[in-house]
């Protein structure tokens, strides 16, 4: 089961948008997909950049951080899996600019 978890909790740009957002993902998951894998249960943690929002601002490039518990079979598919929601949710949001994955880190998450 893929579940965001503090979601890009500190990228002060998407942070309006996205409980809305995510309790309207939550209600079209629940309907609409298919069942998750059993498996084991990750953190993943996706650290971004948004360097053409940057350049727009006249700044240098924060690094943001975006959370998900992810239920897969393996580590890999786990980040798999996490990139795509992350990429799900970047294509949702409001905002214009790229995002640019820097690093995914993965460990199995506590109980």
């Amino acid at each position: 089961m893929t579940t965001p978890n503090d979601v890009m909790d500190d990228a002060p740009s998407t942070r309006r948008v996205l409980p809305d957002t995510l309790e309207r993902e939550r209600a079209e998951r629940t309907s609409q997909s298919a069942p998750a894998p059993r498996g084991t249960l990750y953190e993943v943690v996706i650290s971004y950049k948004e360097p053409t929002f940057a350049e727009h601002a006249g700044q240098e490039a924060r690094t943001f951080r975006g959370t998900f518990r992810i239920e897969a079979a393996d580590e890999d598919d786990a980040r798999v899996r996490a990139v795509a929601e992350f990429r799900r949710i970047q294509a949702s949001s409001s905002v214009g600019w790229p995002r640019e994955i820097v690093d995914v880190t993965c460990r199995r998450a506590d109980p």
